[in-house]
Formats: C-alpha cells, structure tokens, sequence
C-alpha cells in the first residue's frame, strides 16, 4: 500500500496537521520538528500528492491552452512561447487543438474548466460569438491571443491586425502596383476580417477603387494560395501583386506560380503575414508583415498570472512591422 501522511506522522510523533505542515515549510513549525518530519518521510519513501495539495489550494499549477491545429507553424510557435513562460513559472499546459470548429473550441474551454486549470489561453480564436453561456460560469481567467471578446474576466494580447494588413498593401502600391488582389483567412477569425478591412483601408487612402474580383477566399493554408493563384490568372489583366492572409497561403501562392512559369515579382509581387521562420528560406525569400509572436506568448502569460493574483490588467495590442525581402 502506498505510505500516506498519517503513517509519517505517527513515525515522526506529530500530528497528521504538524506533519502537513512541516512537509509545506509553514513558518510556525520548528526546525527540529520539520527535520525529524522530513526523516520520516524519506524513511518511509512517502511522496506527497499532487492532486491532494490542489484540492487544498484551489490551483493545479496547469495553464489550459486551445489552438487551431498543432501543425500550423505559426501556433506552433506561439505555444513554444507560451510553453517556456509557463515553465518558468512554474506551470504545466494542457495542449487541446480545436481544429478551427467554434464548437469543438467551446467544449474544449469547457473540458479545461473542469479539469481544474487555473488559466486559459485560447491562440487564433474561432468560436468567440459562442463564448457567452460558458463565460457566465466559468471562474479562471482567459487570454486570447489575436482575440477579443468584451467581458472582465478576458484579456486580449493582439496585434494591430488591419494596421499591418494596412502597411502591406501600402508597401505595395509604394513600388508602383495599383491592380492588388488580397487572399482571405478563416471566415469567423477576427484577424482575418481586420486583415481585410486594413487592404481596403490601403487601397482607399491610395484613392484605389475597391474592385471585389480581385478578393479570394481562404482559410490560411498553402492550398488557398495555390487555387488563388490559378483564378487571378484567368482575369484579363491579371492583379500586378497579391495581399495574402498569412505566410503559408503566401507559400501556396509562390509554389503554384513556380509550377506555372510566373515570376514572382517581376509577374506578380507577393507578401504575407506572419513572418514564420521559413519565410526568409523561400524562392524568392518572402516579404511579409511581423508580429512578436513569442512575446505574445509570454505575455499572455504574464496577464493570465496576474490576473490569478488578483491584478488589475488590461488588454495589450502590439504594432506589425515590415520585413521587405525579394518576392516584392
């Protein structure tokens, strides 16, 4: 059977209450007593529960975490982050893929909620408009990260989504291109609509007419980027550069113009979003929008953390940046 506190402390001649307390380092029990406590239990080879210490101090020392898919490079990467923060902190994750469905991504906060989690990050949320009911019960705090639903117990770490949509086509029609396509993301993402509204706010501060032959749609993989690519090419005239959601559709679309004999740029310019780590490695090396995705990570951490200690936090939104490389 396995030894419980009761036999160290009847091995130690305290009570079962002392021999907690002795294991847990409490400042009122002596030195002499915590020694004789702490031989007992190595005697004993007694190992003390963790599950029993988080009933008795309502936490788990887990982070739940709820991304989109494990393969997609840029969760991925996220999660790492997140991962080393909450290590350093002294937590563990529990990892669950909502494969883009919201209601798969709302049983998953619900499974997390009941499995004691003291925190919840959701990264690239898709079922925020299911968030309500769940919300009005569950008791630990969440961050979203590239999401933001309205509520005190939610905090958001986000980039300027439209502002760098914004700052891509601008690029764009800054080295001289007017007729610009954009390749959308996952419909019910909130980033892939802001990512919209910043191409239109470009092309409008450029008094470009919208024109919506020129928008495809997409679910931020490197097949809507291929099948994108096939459909500007039977317009006349074809779009002179292409807006893409993210960096993998950005790959689809290189790819498919490699099979087909386009030049990038000098047929059509290219520029993603992202700026994952093989976005330097392409052919042509892609430009694309940045985000600090790793201190996104940390940080939804860090807000996660201070919100458990009862700390006032708000929502944190960083600013993209331009890395300009040859596939513009």
């Amino acid at each position: 059977m396995p030894v419980s506190l009761k036999d160290v402390a009847k091995r130690a001649g305290v009570s079962v209450a002392t021999a907690s307390r002795a294991l847990s380092d409490h400042p009122r029990i002596s030195e002499a007593t915590k020694a004789r406590v702490r031989r007992a239990a190595a005697e004993l080879g007694y190992a003390p529960s963790a599950v029993a210490r988080s009933l008795v101090k309502q936490e788990t020392h887990t982070l739940g975490v709820i991304t989109t898919s494990v393969t997609d490079p840029y969760a991925a990467q996220v999660v790492r982050a997140i991962e080393d923060a909450a290590e350093a902190a002294g937590y563990h994750l529990l990892l669950v893929a909502s494969h883009g469905i919201p209601r798969r991504e709302v049983k998953a906060l619900a499974m997390l909620y009941e499995r004691r989690v003291d925190g919840i990050i959701v990264v690239s949320a898709r079922g925020i408009e299911l968030y309500n009911d769940i919300l009005e019960t569950m008791e630990v705090p969440l961050v979203l990260i590239n999401g933001r639903v309205p509520h005190p117990r939610v905090r958001s770490v986000r980039v300027d989504n439209q502002q760098g949509a914004t700052l891509a086509t601008e690029h764009l029609i800054d080295l001289g291109y007017s007729r610009i396509a954009f390749i959308g993301g996952p419909p019910q993402g909130q980033s892939a609509q802001h990512r919209f509204q910043g191409y239109l706010q470009g092309l409008r501060r450029a008094g470009i007419p919208f024109d919506p032959d020129l928008v495809f749609p997409g679910r931020g993989q490197a097949e809507d980027g291929r099948r994108a690519l096939r459909a500007m090419l039977s317009l006349s005239p074809p779009p002179q550069a292409v807006v893409c959601y993210n960096d993998l559709t950005a790959y689809g679309v290189l790819a498919e113009a490699w099979s087909r004999g386009v030049r990038v740029p000098e047929d059509i310019a290219v520029i993603g979003f992202d700026d994952l780590p093989f976005s330097e490695l392409t052919a042509p090396p892609l430009t694309t929008v940045a985000q600090p995705i790793e201190e996104m990570g940390r940080t939804a951490v860090s807000l996660l953390l201070r919100q458990r200690q009862g700390t006032s936090v708000r929502d944190i939104v960083f600013d993209c940046t331009l890395v300009e490389r040859e596939s513009t």
